[in-house]
């Protein structure tokens, strides 16, 4: 392995191994608002050096997040450096996340019409590497101008294709954008390292994206019959990365109700993820990062052990959000607690 490779491998342990305590958790879970919960990471976690570069004495709820966003952003910076001297790319993988997950902000922000609160701080090596400019985009006042953003970069067409259906919604731009997001993801991976090595990260690869993929085809199910037809090609493609067989994607796609999912579920790798309608998604969330910590510790691999990290500080950047939404709402410690992926780990 070389040394870049070995750097990678380390790397990525060293920042897991800096992940947020249980006892971290609770003081957390403890504070009375943003301010607080601010002055317990600037004190007594990683996050210290993004909130005192911030300068700023006040952190209203929005802008924490942002902080603990970029903080995550930090740390991929410093991998993919790394990645780079390697001459490996998929490092790419977390630059399309990025910016899919960016230009959907930015769209739900239009349709709710707040479009005041959406310029996120992110880390230059993640802004040097982006092919989309997120300050033109914050200034975008509506759909047309995000269009316009995008025009000269691969996300152009595609968002000028959804803006022109007539029944459009947020829903239709999240799975378009997602599919981009899935079929580039799978395409990184193919072309990563050794024959070992891509079936590695195929294998973490896999649980994510199915986990998304069972988590929105659920939700449709309950919440959005209308746009079951829209997510059954991606559900049901041919050479998708998953744990599922085609036949058994194929069956989901075509499922009209919760119970007949559940069903065809239950004979699937996924076959112990709750079947409780409300502990579902945290079930899925619960099974990836069951997997993700096992690997992080044992793989040999620099990418799948990179991919686990990534996967697994975004479990903590969630954790962290959850914490702050719910301590600005009055949400209770224990309920918000009940929502936390890995906190006793």
């Amino acid at each position: 392995m070389s040394k870049a490779s070995n750097a990678v491998l380390a790397l990525s342990r060293a920042f897991y191994g800096k992940r947020l305590s249980k006892e971290q958790y609770d003081a957390l879970l403890s504070c009375k608002n943003s301010n607080e919960i601010a002055s317990y990471l600037k004190s007594n976690t990683e996050y210290s050096k993004e909130l005192f570069d911030s300068k700023l004495s006040d952190f209203p709820p929005k802008t924490l997040e942002d902080l603990v966003q970029k903080s995550r952003f930090s740390k991929f910076g410093a991998l993919c450096r790394y990645e780079l001297a390697i001459g490996d790319e998929f490092y790419k993988y977390f630059i399309i996340k990025t910016e899919v997950e960016q230009i959907l902000r930015c769209t739900l922000l239009m349709f709710s019409k707040k479009t005041e609160s959406y310029l996120l701080q992110v880390h230059p090596f993640v802004d040097k590497h982006l092919s989309i400019d997120l300050f033109a985009l914050g200034k975008a006042n509506s759909f047309e101008e995000i269009a316009s953003c995008l025009e000269k970069t691969e996300y152009g067409k595609l968002y000028r294709r959804l803006l022109l259906d007539p029944n459009k919604s947020y829903l239709s731009f999240e799975i378009a954008f997602y599919d981009y997001f899935e079929n580039a993801f799978e395409k990184l991976v193919k072309k990563c390292g050794s024959k070992k090595a891509q079936e590695a990260i195929k294998d973490v690869a896999a649980r994510s994206l199915d986990c998304r993929r069972l988590s929105s085809l659920w939700r449709a199910l309950r919440y959005y019959p209308q746009a079951i037809e829209r997510l059954s090609s991606s559900v049901a493609s041919e050479n998708a990365v998953s744990l599922l067989s085609e036949s058994v994607r194929k069956k989901l796609s075509k499922c009209k109700t919760e119970e007949e999912f559940f069903e065809i579920l239950s004979k699937t790798p996924y076959k112990d993820v709750s079947k409780k309608d409300s502990d579902f998604e945290k079930g899925l969330e619960v099974f990836l990062h069951s997997y993700c910590k096992k690997e992080i510790r044992f793989s040999s691999y620099p990418p799948a052990v990179m991919l686990c990290f990534l996967l697994l500080s975004q479990d903590e950047t969630t954790d962290l959000v959850r914490i702050i939404e719910g301590c600005k709402y009055g949400v209770p410690a224990q309920e918000i607690r009940k929502n936390l992926i890995g906190i006793d780990d």
